[in-house]
């Protein structure tokens, strides 16, 4: 106990003087013990993989893959396009002349440059 009873504020004791246990008041919070209720959080061990950021995850993708996509793309395009053609005329610049299988190609081949351009990756 402190001998300043009733007077507010805060006080220093006297030199020598054996340090009084800080009771709990309005502007100190009372000490809370920790709860046998509450389970511990686990331990982390060796096996733990650390946590990536998603900017890590998505997002990123080196120069070279965008190059890959667009000729890609335009590879499907130009399957797409040079099949369309041989329809109209007797000009036969694909095996096979003119079949709905290089329109599946085509399209085939746009999907997959889709993966390059990063349309397919995952959001986290």
């Amino acid at each position: 106990m402190s001998k300043f009873k009733g007077k507010p504020g805060r006080h220093t004791p006297r030199k020598g003087a054996a340090p009084e246990p800080s009771q709990p008041g309005p502007l100190t919070p009372p000490k809370m013990d920790s709860s046998p209720l509450l389970p511990a959080p686990p331990a982390g061990n060796s096996r733990d993989t650390p946590r990536r950021r998603p900017a890590q995850l998505t997002g990123f993708r080196p120069a070279w893959h965008r190059w890959v996509a667009v000729a890609l793309l335009l590879l499907a395009l130009l399957i797409i396009g040079v099949n369309d053609a041989m329809r109209f005329t007797s000009i036969v610049l694909l095996p096979g002349g003119h079949s709905e299988l290089y329109l599946l190609l085509g399209l085939v081949v746009g999907a997959f440059s889709g993966r390059f351009f990063g349309i397919f990756d995952r959001e986290l």
